[in-house]
């Protein structure tokens, strides 16, 4: 049987996850200079400040439903497939928390364009929530870890998700 791929460890998915919540400055300051000088750039209408905190509410609540979530690893599967499969699943939750909690920032780049002043406090109000949620759900953590790790062990399998991912 060939050797599985290698698994994401605790410091590459630290490192993948401070880079995606460092993707959002450098975005707002390309979109400050596509947007350009706007006489009321800090006067958005109500709605369009609603919006971000609406999707951010709905992000987090996705989040907690589907965030964690995994199918439990079987207590018979060998140990060193099991970390492999831990660490995999753990990669991929992060990834999917990612696109949950990031599309508070898209759609409010998507709205710096539809509003007729104030869109690049929209962004801003959109990156800052979506930054919030980005150090709670995405850069790994130990709570991370332990929701995970509860649902891989939901049928008693004893693989440590820790162990698996290298984690201090």
């Amino acid at each position: 049987m060939p050797n599985p791929a290698p698994t994401a460890t605790w410091q590459s998915l630290r490192m993948l996850s401070l880079t995606l919540a460092g993707a959002p400055v450098v975005i707002l300051v390309a979109l400050a200079t596509i947007l350009g000088p706007q006489e009321r750039a800090f006067e958005p209408p109500l709605w369009a400040l609603a919006a971000p905190l609406a999707l951010a509410v709905v992000a987090l609540a996705l989040v907690s439903a589907v965030g964690y979530r995994t199918a439990a690893i079987d207590p018979t599967v060998p140990t060193e497939e099991a970390r492999t499969t831990a660490a995999a699943r753990f990669q991929s939750l992060t990834i999917l928390r990612f696109t949950l909690v990031d599309a508070v920032f898209i759609v409010s780049i998507a709205l710096a364009f539809v509003v007729d002043h104030g869109g690049l406090a929209v962004t801003v109000v959109g990156a800052a929530l979506s930054e919030v949620l980005i150090w709670m759900h995405v850069v790994p953590n130990p709570a991370q870890l332990q929701k995970v790790q509860a649902a891989l062990g939901a049928r008693g399998a004893a693989v440590s998700l820790r162990e698996a991912l290298q984690a201090p």
